[in-house]
């Protein structure tokens, strides 16, 4: 039996992960209508070769990022008042019997949840050839931007 540490660092991964498929998610459909760090380059609409498009500079400055934002993470674990995910010191100003706040963190994990399953159902689709421009609901979508 692993405990509450163990479950605590459960809901400090679920929580990460769910923010970046939420991100992920938002960039594989907005990225080939608005890309604000390579405007005019002729980049792929397609997310996995708009990746391997980018300069080594790019993907310096991309880990740089997030191995600042794991150490921010890091040290907001040494907090005593820690909560996971909390990465900013939320809990200081709200606390877990406020019903909105509850309701707002059981929204961020689901939609997380929900984000993981999408991004790994359309990573799929990539892999198996579908294209990128295959998506359900492409007209919808992209009527004005492909």
């Amino acid at each position: 039996k692993k405990g509450d540490a163990a479950l605590v660092g459960y809901r400090e991964a679920e929580l990460k992960h769910g923010r970046m498929a939420m991100m992920a998610a938002l960039g594989y459909f907005v990225q080939c209508v608005y890309h604000p760090l390579y405007k005019g380059a002729s980049m792929s609409n397609n997310p996995f070769e708009a990746a391997s498009q980018v300069p080594a500079l790019g993907w310096v400055q991309i880990v740089a990022f997030a191995s600042f934002m794991e150490l921010m993470g890091i040290l907001a674990k040494k907090r005593p008042e820690y909560m996971p995910g909390d990465l900013i010191g939320s809990s200081e100003w709200v606390d877990n019997s406020d019903e909105g706040w509850l309701d707002y963190q059981n929204k961020e994990l689901n939609n997380g949840r929900l984000a993981m399953l999408a991004m790994a159902g359309l990573m799929a689709q990539q892999a198996m050839g579908a294209g990128y421009s295959d998506i359900l609901f492409k007209d919808i979508l992209f009527k004005w931007a492909l």
